[in-house]
């Protein structure tokens, strides 16, 4: 037996003319089973059914229920986005001595989760799946930044352009040795299809006293030096 579907079905015709659809149809009878809305593509067919088991209104990729869901409507009202761009990695260990005068990309070598498959641990880099706006959320932790150094920074780095935030230690009235500080940066950036985001640390002048904190843990509170990427439009 087919599962219930609406559209051309070749089995009830032989001109291959489009169904005609009512002002007000219902696809199904009320009994528990899956229905849905088929469109055959040329290379790619999609579909919008009720995955009656589950008792979601999902949209997907492929002729079957739940092959590969972009779009899920619980009974609650709660929509879910399983494939969309979302990534949150992070340093799993301390980086310490960093050099000053160079410029050091953040390590980000493992992640908690990678939705789309579209960070690299090696390189430490988000590629863009596709062309939108992301949300780009970069975080590091540091330590002893030398009182003579001139300037330093962090980077959120994408293919468009840079957003930083520095300090100068000598701007303060009792400068020192700075111990333990946390930066955050967040920004909506416009980022083409292929483009690349990183997040780098720099420190002009000074010794190499600082180093950039990893995680103590693999939980959450342990996070210190850590990115997340999402797709916002």
């Amino acid at each position: 037996n087919d599962m219930p579907f609406l559209g051309f079905n070749p089995k009830d015709s032989t001109t291959a003319a489009s169904n005609t659809i009512a002002d007000t149809t219902t696809i199904g009878d009320g009994t528990a089973e899956d229905v849905q809305i088929r469109f055959d593509g040329n290379t790619v067919d999609y579909h919008l059914g009720l995955d009656d088991s589950a008792d979601k209104l999902t949209i997907g990729k492929g002729t079957a229920l739940g092959t590969t869901t972009s779009l899920a409507f619980d009974a609650d009202g709660i929509i879910s986005k399983p494939l969309l761009p979302f990534v949150h990695a992070y340093n799993s260990a301390n980086d310490d001595n960093v050099a000053h005068n160079t410029t050091h990309k953040i390590e980000m070598d493992a992640d908690f989760f990678d939705q789309n498959a579209d960070f690299n641990n090696t390189n430490d880099v988000f590629t863009a799946p596709v062309t939108g706006k992301y949300w780009i959320s970069g975080h590091v932790g540091l330590d002893a930044i030398d009182e003579d150094c001139n300037f330093w920074q962090v980077r959120v780095v994408t293919s468009n352009g840079n957003f930083w935030w520095a300090d100068d230690p000598k701007s303060y009235n009792t400068p020192v040795d700075m111990k333990d500080c946390f930066v955050h940066i967040g920004v909506c950036a416009d980022m083409d299809s292929g483009d690349t985001v990183h997040v780098e640390y720099f420190q002009n002048a000074g010794s190499n006293v600082n180093s950039i904190f990893g995680s103590n843990s693999t939980a959450l509170a342990g996070q210190f030096s850590y990115m997340t990427v999402y797709l916002v439009a």
